[in-house]
């Protein structure tokens, strides 16, 4: 109809023109073009504006099935479901965000696993404190629904899986939320030019790792000690253990040794290793000290099967330990001057049972606990409490995680050359 209009108008035009002056056919001329050109913009505006508004439509659409998401949804009653089973990116699942509860998204994947490996739900706090599992704001709940998004009070990042094109449109940020760096892996097993990128400047307020200067110390990948007797006066500083979690009591933890079979106890050192060679050189290590005790290696590295028994722990790296293990309970390379004086050690451990028997002495007062989820109790209970919910931002994580690149505040240090040298 637009396009006969103006024809129309042009004809009509074409016939005025004839007779008249050759100002008054400029004139004409000129009016001819420019309703040509507004009944050309009229005509196409509508179409260019549906177009845009099809484009936006499919964008947000492939923002919230990112990841696979299906368009699927599971809804989680007001009963704890206690199940839950292997969940991808594929199955989103979406809780019951009534009555004031406490979101918490997992925006992307930890290694293919949608729900972190922690659980959707209510299921990771139920092992918090009863005192941190209802409140009067509600539950702490966890999704990976990504149509949640506005509603979440925190989003957790798995920065190994981090894809720097997914990640949620800045103009979507509420100033209420927490962005959660999560990490289990060594700096050397991170990312870092992906981190020190502009846009991760002051990106995240929250960090959840196994370092004790996180926000969240979560030991969920690698499990923690933790004792028997909470009343215990050594044990003040330690987490506490639940009462499901019990182990035959001792008459004196502290001087008598564990009853153990050491009739199987034939091999001296089992490594149990996927990465073959490391900046830290154990590789090394493990050679040297092959020249005086046997080293048997399993996994990727080595072959055959191993079945630990009763293994003493050995450790070799730049960590402080005893935060983290009781003492007396593991042999630490890096208290030998050499490879040799750390063999004659173990050696003296194969034919000294005594002597072996203290390294368990711990069994007798602590508990090993898989799998803890302190991090997502600590995360929730900062929910729960806003007033505790201070601003916070780390204006280069990249530089707090493995050190800045001038040099300063490295966590990593240089293999000792005593041992691997």
């Amino acid at each position: 109809m637009e396009r006969h209009l103006y024809l129309t108008l042009v004809e009509s035009l074409n016939s005025s023109i004839n007779g008249k002056s050759c100002w008054s056919k400029l004139f004409l001329c000129f009016s001819s073009s420019f309703i040509g050109a507004v009944l050309t913009v009229y005509y196409l505006l509508p179409a260019s504006y549906s177009v845009h508004q099809l484009s936006t439509h499919h964008q947000h659409q492939n923002f919230l099935k990112r990841g696979r998401f299906a368009e699927r949804e599971v809804v989680l009653n007001s009963t704890v479901r206690t199940e839950v089973g292997y969940m991808t990116s594929a199955m989103p699942v979406t809780p019951r965000t009534g009555n004031g509860n406490i979101v918490i998204l997992y925006w992307n994947t930890f290694f293919g696993m949608g729900d972190f490996d922690y659980g959707f739900g209510r299921t990771p706090f139920l092992q918090c404190d009863t005192t941190n599992q209802t409140s009067d704001r509600g539950d702490c709940i966890t999704t990976n629904d990504r149509r949640l998004l506005n509603d979440s009070h925190a989003i957790l990042f798995h920065v190994r899986n981090l894809n720097i094109d997914d990640l949620p449109p800045a103009q979507w940020r509420r100033p209420h939320q927490n962005y959660v760096f999560l990490l289990y892996e060594s700096p050397v097993h991170t990312d870092l030019k992906m981190l020190r990128q502009p846009l991760f400047r002051n990106y995240f307020n929250r960090t959840m790792t196994y370092r004790r200067d996180s926000d969240f110390v979560d030991l969920h990948q690698h499990g923690r000690m933790q004792c028997i007797d909470a009343a215990s006066p050594s044990c003040t500083e330690l987490p506490r253990n639940t009462k499901d979690e019990t182990i035959r009591d001792h008459p004196n933890a502290t001087s008598v040794p564990v009853e153990m079979d050491l009739s199987m106890k034939n091999r001296t050192i089992a490594w149990l290793v996927s990465h073959c060679w490391t900046i830290g050189r154990r590789e090394s290590l493990a050679r040297n000290l092959s020249q005086f005790i046997p080293v048997d290696i399993y996994g990727t590295c080595g072959h055959g099967k191993h079945q630990c028994l009763n293994d003493t722990a050995f450790v070799y790296g730049g960590a402080d330990y005893s935060l983290y293990l009781p003492a007396g309970s593991y042999v630490n390379a890096m208290d030998f001057d050499s490879p040799e004086r750390l063999a004659d050690h173990l050696n003296k451990l194969m034919v000294d049972d005594e002597l072996y028997l203290t390294y368990f002495r711990w069994k007798a007062k602590y508990v090993v606990r898989n799998k803890p989820k302190d991090g997502m109790c600590q995360l929730c209970r900062l929910l729960r409490h806003p007033e505790t919910n201070k601003d916070k931002s780390y204006a280069d994580i990249a530089a707090w995680w493995a050190g800045g690149v001038n040099g300063t505040n490295q966590t990593c240090q240089h293999p000792p050359t005593k041992l691997v040298g």
